[in-house]
């Protein structure tokens, strides 16, 4: 009789654990989608707010364009050997920049005057590649 028991209680406790994530289950369910489908409107209308007190007055920032001078490594048709250049200069510490489609241009660095990417140049050179310095991409 007291086996019946502690059998009747595992199964009673097993079903309201099951029958507790379950609503869990529906009650969060049903949340998620009222906030997924809801609006957010209060009951006024929009037409029925009252303005800002102060509205904000909007400024638009413009910039003038600036020139820069970047180092263009080479031009690649094949995307291997491209990948294999950009590896190349990962490993040397350089970041490049390389375009996602063929013809594939790797370019390095950016400077506001050309004399000041010279010293990176002459280093690539050095390394064997072909180097352009030019102004922008």
């Amino acid at each position: 009789m007291n086996f019946k028991k502690a059998c009747t209680m595992a199964i009673l406790a097993v079903v309201i654990i099951f029958g507790s994530l379950l609503f869990g289950q529906i009650l969060g369910g049903y949340y998620i989608y009222s906030l997924l489908f809801s609006d957010n409107l209060s009951e006024t209308d929009i037409s029925e707010q009252q303005p800002l007190p102060n509205p904000e007055k909007i400024m638009i920032l413009r910039l003038e364009p600036i020139t820069f001078n970047t180092l263009q490594i080479g031009i690649y048709s094949d995307g291997k050997e491209a990948q294999k250049v950009v590896n190349d200069l990962v490993q040397m510490g350089i970041r490049p920049y390389a375009t996602a489609k063929a013809p594939y241009k790797i370019w390095v660095g950016c400077f506001g005057e050309k004399r000041t990417g010279t010293p990176l140049e002459n280093q690539l050179r050095e390394q064997g590649y072909e180097v352009f310095l030019g102004q922008g991409l």
